[in-house]
């Protein structure tokens, strides 16, 4: 029992001894650097290297030395409809997918393209939380009003029926070949086919725990591979 401290003190020394020898450099990137606000709600890097952060006021494009804005231009057609982005998500090589509070709207990074999903569904017209890339053809996208899922190529949606009423889908992510769906006040779902199944989470000496609101879910595998 005696050792446990000082071999805690010194895994401890060698994780921090690790961080110092990489050197590692942070840069700050703000408003005075170009960013169109400093309110940045979500950030990716596409498969050529950019960085691309979703704001309250636009999409910021950040190649290491400039920041390129892009917002709604009410009398341009052809801009963002929206400027407060909520994520974020590349699909394809000249696809990327950016959820709006009003909407999603596809995005192609090569030739710099808005490009509007015209739903015929009004429920997409809302706020959108979470997209994640099902497989080669399809995207599910969370959103405030459910859950949908997109043909890539087509740009059909079909939406998720859930056992609950009318589910606020807050977060996504694919664990072992698993769809996973975390959301607001319902707690956890399962994707099944077209169906969600509602997860019971079961906590051991933790039975006063509630975990209906959900708004991030991780796999600690992926780490473990790294």
């Amino acid at each position: 029992m005696k050792l446990k401290r000082p071999i805690g003190v010194f895994l401890f020394w060698l994780f921090f001894h690790s961080l110092y020898s990489q050197q590692l450099r942070f840069k700050q990137i703000t408003s005075e650097e170009g960013l169109s606000t400093n309110f940045v709600k979500c950030i990716m890097q596409d498969d050529r290297g950019f960085m691309w952060f979703g704001t309250q006021d636009g999409l910021n494009k950040y190649d290491g030395y400039q920041v390129k804005v892009f917002k709604n231009n009410p009398t341009d057609s052809s801009s963002i409809f929206c400027s407060d982005i909520t994520t974020l998500r590349q699909l394809r090589e000249d696809i990327i997918l950016i959820g709006t509070l009003e909407g999603l709207t596809f995005f192609n990074p090569v030739t710099e393209k808005f490009r509007h999903l015209n739903s015929t569904d009004a429920k997409m017209n809302c706020r959108i939380n979470a997209v994640i890339k099902q497989d080669e053809q399809h995207a599910l996208i969370g959103t405030e009003k459910g859950l949908f899922q997109l043909d890539i190529s087509s740009g059909k949606i079909t939406k998720t029926d859930f056992p609950a009423r009318e589910v606020n889908v807050k977060c996504l992510a694919l664990v072992n070949k698993q769809v996973l769906l975390g959301t607001y006040t319902e707690g956890l779902y399962r994707l099944k086919g077209q169906n969600a199944e509602k997860v019971e989470l079961l906590i051991p000496d933790y039975s006063e725990f509630k975990s209906e609101d959900i708004i991030s879910i991780t796999s600690i595998d992926q780490y473990g591979e790294k």
